[in-house]
């Protein structure tokens, strides 16, 4: 009765429900724009400054997620490179020494991140699916560490493990010409502010965001990102621990001093080298590149930047006072008093 009192109402409603499915899944919310919409958004698009220090006031009040609603309502209007490659010009100009060079979690690491997060998402997961499926069915972790298993067990993982690293490898040094343009434009903007400061080290920190801000932090938490539909175990974490170590390792140029069962893997950082360098400085070739189709509608991307600027203005109402005290840093007091008092109009109203 309760499946025909469904599948009546909603023929009703002219969508058809075969009384033997379930009900469909309910709508996505609409998000009307907020009072003031176009002024606030445009105020944020001209001011980056504001922006970064909305930002910085989010991260004070653990609100991590501010960062993928700035950056949605700039790619929705196109400027989402500008804000981050300012951003990163920010810290630049701020540091004073190359080994610290984007070390911290500043405004601009956090915006590369997670675009690149973002869009990187189908470019990684052509890298790791076939791994982290292994990985997923495989009841054992691919374990080294003879604390954790047996002699013979850590010997024949050790070798194993040795030949996946460099399968993954392999796969991440082939994919230059799979990465998306907008991924390579910031690579080309990061290299080249760097290479203008420190030409040294602009593979290092190309190196820094490419493997430990975007393919690392993904790989380690696939659900998290998308990669796979459900929780890794705790063995595939461990085997995916094991990978991203060494490869972050060889990344860095760093060889393997304190753990034993770990120096086998030198040998994949000293003979790997020249590959990794030579594929973190092609980063930002992007003029071959092109980037993928978004398959949402423009209503779809206009709601979602809807709700993204409604929590945005949230977050600036119930803030003010840290908000003026970190754009202070940044700018002139008078200055930063200001854009404060335009902010305060534009929301309050």
């Amino acid at each position: 009765q309760n499946r025909l009192s469904k599948a009546l109402h909603f023929a009703k409603s002219g969508r058809f429900l075969d009384p033997h499915t379930q009900a469909p899944e309910p709508e996505e919310e609409n998000f009307t724009p907020i009072p003031k919409a176009a002024e606030l958004t445009q105020f944020l698009l001209y001011n980056h400054n504001v922006t970064a220090a909305i930002l910085n006031t989010a991260k004070e009040n653990n609100q991590t997620d501010a960062v993928n609603k700035i950056l949605q309502i700039f790619m929705h209007n196109r400027v989402e490179l500008k804000l981050i490659e300012d951003c990163l010009q920010i810290d630049l100009d701020k540091n004073s020494s190359a080994a610290t060079l984007f070390r911290d979690n500043t405004v601009g690491t956090q915006l590369f991140s997670a675009y690149c997060k973002l869009k990187g998402k189908n470019y990684l997961e052509n890298i790791l699916s076939a791994h982290l499926e292994r990985f997923t069915y495989r009841k054992d972790a691919i374990e080294v560490d003879p604390a954790r298993c047996s002699e013979k067990a850590a010997e024949e993982n050790t070798v194993e493990l040795h030949d996946t690293v460099n399968e993954i490898l392999d796969k991440v040094f082939a994919s230059l010409s799979a990465l998306p343009q907008c991924l390579g434009r910031l690579f080309h903007h990061l290299q080249r502010i760097v290479a203008e400061k420190y030409p040294e080290i602009v593979a290092t920190i190309s190196g820094g965001f490419y493997f430990l801000r975007f393919l690392s932090p993904m790989a380690l938490s696939p659900k998290l990102y998308g990669l796979v539909d459900n929780s890794v175990s705790a063995s595939c974490r461990r085997t995916l621990i094991l990978c991203t170590k060494i490869i972050q390792n060889l990344s860095n140029n760093v060889q393997f001093t304190n753990e034993p069962y770990m120096f086998p893997f030198n040998g994949i950082i000293i003979s790997r080298q020249e590959e990794v360098k030579e594929f973190l400085l092609h980063l930002g070739d992007f003029e071959e590149l092109s980037d993928p189709v978004d398959p949402r509608s423009e209503l779809e991307l206009q709601n979602e930047t809807n709700k993204a600027l409604r929590e945005i203005a949230s977050l600036i109402a119930g803030n003010f006072k840290s908000l003026e005290k970190n754009l202070e840093e940044i700018l002139p007091p008078e200055v930063a008093r200001d854009k404060i008092t335009q902010l305060r109009i534009m929301i309050e109203q």
